[in-house]
């Protein structure tokens, strides 16, 4: 008996796209959750090195560097953090190691929304995991700190790690003594593109 040809279709074409839907996948070794706005599939999986996405127009490949010629938005934010410091903390410095095609933007913000932004070039030449240092200023101090990272112009980029150079400033006003730090965020993997 003789075996078939594996038989593979490939087609192009639109799905209507609600606008307020919401896709949520999780990273099962990791348990890291990614959100996907106006993503309109019901489903979605790795298949070798495809993605698809299912919904109730069919199967589709998802592929390509944009979407419909759009720029693919993609950011990572985390919580806002005291550092397990109860005292006011300015942030001075972050230290990125990170792979990208193109530019990130660092937003740091503290427990009152006032909003720092840092923009980290990618490394000269091609898409290389390297580290980088950006100062973020002496202006601003806060408890609570925030920080978000999101691509530029829908390049890729994957992170390793992020630790930002915490000061924490002394209780009684008037003095100026203070300890300087790193505080370690975790690390996340983020895929710019779908």
């Amino acid at each position: 008996m003789s075996e078939l040809p594996l038989l593979y279709i490939r087609g192009t074409g639109t799905v209507p796209c609600r606008e307020d839907f919401l896709g949520i996948c999780l990273e099962l070794a990791l348990f890291a959750p990614t959100q996907y706005e106006d993503y309109n599939f019901k489903s979605m999986c790795k298949l070798g090195d495809v993605y698809i996405g299912c919904n109730e127009y069919g199967i589709f490949e998802l592929d390509g560097d944009n979407d419909n010629n759009t720029d693919i938005d993609a950011f990572v934010e985390w919580p806002l953090t005291d550092f397990g410091v109860p005292n006011q903390k300015r942030i001075r410095k972050i230290y990125t190691g990170y792979e990208a095609s193109g530019s990130l933007v660092f937003v740091v913000k503290n427990e009152e929304d006032n909003k720092r932004e840092v923009t980290v070039d990618a490394a000269l030449g091609s898409q290389v995991q390297h580290s980088a240092k950006s100062p973020v200023g002496r202006d601003g101090k806060g408890r609570y700190w925030g920080l978000e990272l999101r691509n530029v112009g829908g390049c890729d980029f994957s992170l390793d790690s992020i630790e930002a150079a915490v000061v924490v400033l002394a209780r009684k006003s008037g003095r100026t003594e203070f300890n300087r730090g790193r505080a370690i965020l975790p690390a996340v993997e983020v895929y710019g593109s779908g």
